[in-house]
C-alpha cells in the first residue's frame, strides 16, 4: 500500500524544488529575452539612422547642386544683360564682350553638368520631375536668348522662382524618403 503521507511529502519537496529552480531561472529568462529584444531594437535603430544619414546627405548634395545651377543661370542672365547693354550703347566692345562670352560659355557648361547631376538626385523625390522640367525650361530659355541675342530676362527670373519652389519641395521629399 502506498503511504500517502510519504507521497505528499515527496510531492511537496519536488514542488518546492521546482519553485526554487523557477525563482532562479525567471530573472535569467527575463535577462535573455531582454537582451534579445534590446539587440533587435539596436539593429533597427542603426538601420534607421543609416537610412536617415543617407537621406540627409543626398538631400544636402541635391540642394547644393540646385543652388549652383540657379547661380549659374543668374551669371548667364546678368552677363547677357550686360551684352545687351553693350550692344545698345556701343561704348564697350572687343575684350569686354569676349570676357562676357567666356563667362557665359563656362556657366552654360556648369549648368549642363549640374542639370545631369540634379536629375540623378531628383529621382529620390516624388516630385523630382518638376525640378527636372523647370531646369530644362530655364536652360531652353537661356539658349533661346543666347541664340537670338535678345529676349525677356524677367521671364527667366519668374522661371527661377518656380524652379526654386520645385527644388524646395523635392528637397523636403528626399529628407522624408522611405526605402
Amino acid at each position: 500500500m502506498l503511504d500517502t503521507n510519504k507521497l505528499c511529502a515527496e510531492l511537496s519537496m519536488t514542488l518546492e524544488a521546482w519553485q526554487v529552480v523557477a525563482s532562479f531561472l525567471t530573472p535569467l529568462i527575463v535577462l535573455v529575452f531582454g537582451f534579445l529584444i534590446n539587440r533587435t531594437l539596436e539593429k533597427s535603430k542603426v538601420a534607421y539612422l543609416q537610412e536617415k544619414e543617407w537621406q540627409v546627405r543626398w538631400a544636402e548634395t541635391f540642394l547644393i547642386r540646385a543652388i549652383k545651377f540657379e547661380e549659374n543661370i543668374s551669371v548667364v542672365v546678368t552677363s547677357l544683360s550686360q551684352l545687351q547693354q553693350n550692344a545698345q550703347n556701343r561704348s564697350k566692345s572687343g575684350s569686354s564682350e569676349d570676357e562676357l562670352l567666356k563667362t557665359i560659355n563656362q556657366s552654360i557648361a556648369n549648368i549642363q553638368y549640374l542639370d545631369w547631376d540634379i536629375q540623378n538626385f531628383a529621382q529620390f523625390a516624388d516630385d523630382g520631375e518638376g525640378v527636372i522640367h523647370r531646369g530644362k525650361q530655364l536652360m531652353d530659355a537661356i539658349r533661346n536668348i543666347f541664340d537670338k541675342k535678345q529676349g525677356d530676362l524677367e521671364s527667366i527670373r519668374q522661371m527661377q522662382f518656380e524652379y526654386n519652389k520645385a527644388v524646395r519641395t523635392a528637397h523636403s521629399q528626399i529628407l522624408k524618403a522611405k526605402s
